[in-house]
C-alpha cells in the first residue's frame, strides 16, 4: 500500500481520505515550491529503485522458488 512507501514530505505527500483542505494546501505548496518537487522527487526516483523488476524478480526467487528447489523429491 502507499503508506507503506510513501514517507510523508521525504518521498511523497500523504491526506487523509477525503481530506480536500489538506489536499488542496499540499497541491499549493508543490505548486509554489521548486525546492519541495525536487526533494520529492529525487526522493521518489530513489525509493522506486528498490521495486526494479530484476530486483523483485530475485527476492521471489530467493524467498519462494529456491527453498522449494532445496526439498528433497520423493
Amino acid at each position: 500500500s502507499a503508506i507503506d512507501v510513501i514517507q510523508h514530505e521525504v518521498n511523497g505527500l500523504l491526506a487523509d481520505i477525503e481530506d480536500v483542505s489538506s489536499l488542496t494546501a499540499q497541491m499549493s505548496h508543490l505548486i509554489e515550491s521548486p525546492e519541495t518537487r525536487a526533494l520529492l522527487a529525487s526522493h521518489g526516483l530513489q525509493t522506486v529503485q528498490a521495486y526494479d523488476w530484476p530486483l523483485v524478480a530475485a527476492h521471489y526467487y530467493h524467498e519462494l522458488y529456491e527453498p522449494l528447489l532445496r526439498e528433497p523429491r520423493p
